[in-house]
């Protein structure tokens, strides 16, 4: 018998491991969110970058925006079986507020040519905390662990710990940008981005297969029979390019069409992959060797080098946008957008432990790279925003806008899917509204969207706890099938500054 947790724990860090900073929410900045995210069309402020680079050309003069967008996310979790029957309670996100932060400086060198240079976090909540477990401290060093396992006490206060624990997601892209406007009815964008992605992320997995026969149930989860993997790994030093492509099209003064694309790319990150040993383990003398690696002294941990391998989706944006009233109100308008993410690029995950593990019972042997399905479909959405231009007199700009939106699910509607608690994206119903108060050179932003998720209820998960070495024909439990029950508060706050 053999027990190589850290080739488990190695899988179970990598399986729900989310994409970018995690669940994207409608789009980015304070106006861009007022509005549902329809700006591809629009696109009239440093958001441009991001949204349609081509939307630099129009922007005239020196122009400065800050902007910060504060998301919480909540996301309720009832594990079940795959009748629908609980197990264990409902567990929550606690994570608290996820901030991602949106700078630009842009300047137009002649009418029609600007250049921009920015900087800013995707918009999704790249922070959750759910109840979390610790391992017990290490039993009699001469007890045989097989022979009188453990009491089982059941999934308890954490049944979601062999998806999450916790984890904190931040991924980063300095920008820079350029647009001409070669002719009245057509301007040409592109954004040159740097990727910088960093991952903290925290699991269970269970060390009990060899004690369970031919099958796990939920009885067996113990505590004691759970090693807890911590990955911090992160895009060091930074090495991926991206790029966002983008083109408007006027055929009128009032009419506009945009659309941009963002070809999918792929991030390695390296870091430290962080083993707090099972009861098991300890009994059995877990070790981690090789370069890079840390023992603790008591034997309760080990830690070694790993690398993360995570896909990114291309993704599409176009918009049509309509531009309407005249005086007071001259620079309302209404637009409506669809958008393309191509998430079935995403086919799975992949983490490479680069160190050996051992114990009492197994010599060191290196620990194969993990590869985990995820299988996800393409996702479209409708947005549609509008800016209404406030009649009023003065020195005050006022501008009121809302906006509605629909993302369809990245999961299939049949068959076997693959959601987590740190990625639950199904189907998602938008509604969101703005302000904006202007003074000469100067504009104050504020955005606000409600993302809400009818509750899905999953009862083909391929979602199972990891089981290490477990013998011949045995069968881990399913973890994934339950009800998710999300929605996402968001808030945005920004200023922008104009000098002609």
């Amino acid at each position: 018998m053999r027990l190589s947790c850290a080739a488990a724990l190695a899988a179970a860090t990598i399986s729900t491991t989310a994409l970018g900073a995690g669940y994207e929410y409608p789009d980015n900045g304070s106006v861009g969110l007022g509005r549902a995210g329809a700006m591809a069309a629009k696109a009239d402020d440093g958001t441009a970058v991001y949204y349609n680079p081509s939307g630099l050309a129009d922007q005239s003069g020196l122009r400065i925006m800050a902007d910060g967008m504060f998301s919480n996310a909540a996301i309720a979790f009832q594990r079940t079986d795959q009748n629908g029957v609980p197990i264990g309670p409902t567990v929550a996100n606690s994570g608290g507020t996820f901030v991602a932060p949106f700078v630009t400086l842009s300047y137009q060198i002649i009418p029609g040519l600007t250049v921009a240079l920015g900087a800013y976090g995707p918009p999704a909540d790249g922070r959750y905390q759910f109840p979390s477990e610790t391992p017990p401290s290490p039993s009699n060093p001469n007890a045989n662990p097989f022979g009188s396992p453990p009491t089982p006490s059941g999934p308890g206060g954490a049944p979601q710990k062999y998806m999450l624990i916790q984890n904190n997601i931040f991924v980063f892209y300095p920008t820079a940008s350029i647009a001409w406007r070669p002719v009245r009815w057509v301007a040409f964008g592109a954004s040159l981005q740097l990727v910088d992605a960093s991952t903290f992320f925290q699991q269970a997995t269970y060390d009990g297969a060899l004690l369970d026969g031919k099958t796990t149930t939920p009885s067996s989860e113990s505590a004691s029979r759970d090693t807890i993997a911590s990955a911090n790994v992160a895009d060091n030093p930074i090495e991926v390019l991206a790029g966002i492509f983008g083109v408007t099209v006027n055929p009128t003064d009032r009419l506009r069409i945009g659309a941009s694309y963002r070809p999918g790319f792929t991030t390695t990150q390296t870091g430290t992959l962080g083993l707090d040993y099972s009861t098991l383990a300890q009994d059995v003398h877990a070790k981690v060797s090789g370069n890079g690696t840390t023992q603790a002294k008591d034997g309760t941990s080990g830690s070694g080098p790993a690398q993360l391998v995570v896909p990114f989706p291309g993704e599409f944006k176009s918009g049509v946008g309509y531009a309407w009233g005249s005086g007071l109100t001259r620079g309302s308008d209404v637009e409506l957008d669809f958008d393309y993410d191509q998430w079935s690029q995403l086919k799975q995950l992949a983490l490479t432990p680069g160190f050996n593990f051992q114990t009492d019972l197994s010599n060191a042997q290196a620990l194969p790279a993990i590869e985990i399905p995820k299988n996800f479909q393409d996702a479209w959405s409708l947005r549609l925003g509008s800016d209404f231009r406030l009649p009023v007199r003065g020195p005050i700009r006022l501008t009121a806008r809302a906006g509605l939106g629909y993302e369809s699910s990245v999961y299939a509607s049949s068959g076997t899917i693959y959601p987590t608690i740190d990625f639950p994206n199904f189907a998602q119903f938008v509604g969101s509204a703005g302000f904006s108060i202007g003074w000469r050179m100067l504009d104050l932003d504020l955005g606000y969207a409600h993302v809400y998720e009818p509750t899905a209820q999953v009862r083909s998960s391929g979602v199972v706890m990891t089981a290490n070495q477990p013998p011949p024909g045995y069968s881990p439990e399913v973890v994934g099938n339950g009800n998710f029950v999300t929605s996402y508060d968001v808030f945005s706050a920004g200023l922008r500054l104009r000098f002609l």
